[in-house]
């Protein structure tokens, strides 16, 4: 296998695949945030049949000279925001109360883990041609290789991600239009998930019921 570095990973294309832990993944697709300051994210959403799907982040800050830093990110589809003091999660006050002048909680709890709020952006994000407005609030945990971003939306929607720091040389065997060799996770391969386990007890209770209805008929 061959293992990547920063220029060969910034290639990546829609329809893609790649190994990165083990796992085969595939690039689904491609999107673009940018502020006026020249900060930029370029966002591949990528997904697996045994992981679901995730962000692969490549992040071009000017302020810092070390050059690009790339992420491995994933959604929190229930996210909880603690106030350290309180434990109180923020969540729907944060969403319902954000401006652009609002000033950021300093810490947040999530997983377990402390956050420290570190920066700000506000820009345009770029996807299949059409664009929106975003601002993102970025913490980092004290070991600087887990950050947590919440991402405010015009519509009103509070997105939040978890991800955590990589390396270029951790991905591997990238193939040109391998993302056909990737099932969806729904009922893909891999250990299934908690809904996948509900969705097949309720499938076969309902056969079941079915199969002994149809003995009790005369």
């Amino acid at each position: 296998m061959v293992l990547m570095d920063s220029k060969q990973l910034e290639r990546l294309a829609v329809g893609d695949s790649f190994i990165f832990s083990g796992v085969l993944w595939a690039v689904r697709e491609l999107n673009v945030f940018q502020d006026p300051s020249g900060y930029r994210t370029t966002e591949w959403r990528i997904a697996s049949a045994r992981k679901g799907e995730y962000f692969l982040m490549q992040e071009h800050d000017p302020a810092q000279s070390a050059g690009p830093v790339w992420y491995l990110s994933e959604r929190l589809a229930t996210p909880k925001l603690l106030s350290p003091e309180t434990g109180e999660n923020l969540y729907s006050k944060l969403q319902e109360s954000f401006s652009s002048t609002k000033t950021p909680p300093s810490t947040l709890t999530v997983t377990d883990t402390a956050f420290i709020f570190e920066s700000s952006s506000s820009g345009i994000f770029t996807s299949q041609g059409e664009s929106q407005h975003r601002a993102t609030w970025e913490y980092w945990d004290k070991t600087h290789s887990r950050n947590l971003a919440l991402e405010f939306w015009d519509d009103g929607n509070l997105l939040v991600y978890l991800a955590r720091v990589i390396k270029p040389e951790q991905v591997q065997d990238i193939k040109t239009g391998g993302a056909q060799q990737v099932k969806d996770r729904f009922f893909g391969e891999g250990a299934p998930s908690t809904l996948e386990w509900i969705c097949a007890t309720i499938l076969t209770l309902l056969g079941l019921i079915m199969f002994l209805s149809g003995i009790s008929r005369p």
